[in-house]
């Protein structure tokens, strides 16, 4: 007997799989929340490529028809010059395929590093602003020239301090 004089027992039944789903209280998340996981690490690893450090600043070449300001030409302004444009031509030594000799302020044939530091001194009394607005640099690189030795030339030339740096495939 149970106490309380009450006779009755409790009958343990089988549950069943009716029984079960009726216990089951809305969809499964697991695989939604999932799929989103992978999708938010997919655009975190493709936002830390897409970082401006993977572009070169250049000045991109535009028509004269456009309204460009050719170099030399200045503002308006009567006996006011333009920029200075120095041109530097990068091409392979025939004689040794790794070495590039670059040709430009007033150099002929020297390393990528000698032209770096010419233009260390070419802007070494200039104040940070007139070297952006009264210097600006064209590498022209030859065809065979590889492009890890352009992209070295263009950090000797920003570390120079010029910031106005164009390309001419020519």
């Amino acid at each position: 007997m149970i106490a309380g004089g009450s006779t009755s027992r409790r009958v343990f039944r089988r549950r069943g799989a009716l029984d079960q789903h009726a216990l089951h209280f809305g969809p499964n998340m697991t695989p939604m929340v999932d799929v989103v996981m992978v999708i938010l690490v997919f655009f975190m690893v493709s936002a830390a490529f897409a970082g401006p450090e993977w572009f070169l600043r250049t000045l991109l070449p535009q028509s004269a028809a456009a309204g460009a300001k050719q170099p030399g030409t200045g503002t308006g302004s009567a006996g006011e010059l333009g920029p200075l444009r120095i041109t530097l031509q990068m091409r392979v030594d025939p004689t040794d395929p790794t070495r590039v000799l670059v040709s430009g302020n007033a150099l002929t044939d020297a390393s990528p590093e000698a032209v770096g530091e010419s233009l260390k001194k070419l802007t070494e009394g200039l104040a940070g602003e007139d070297i952006a607005s009264k210097v600006e640099v064209v590498i022209a690189p030859a065809r065979s020239v590889v492009y890890r030795e352009v992209v070295r030339m263009h950090e000797l030339v920003a570390a120079a301090g010029i910031t106005r740096v164009g390309y001419s495939t020519n």
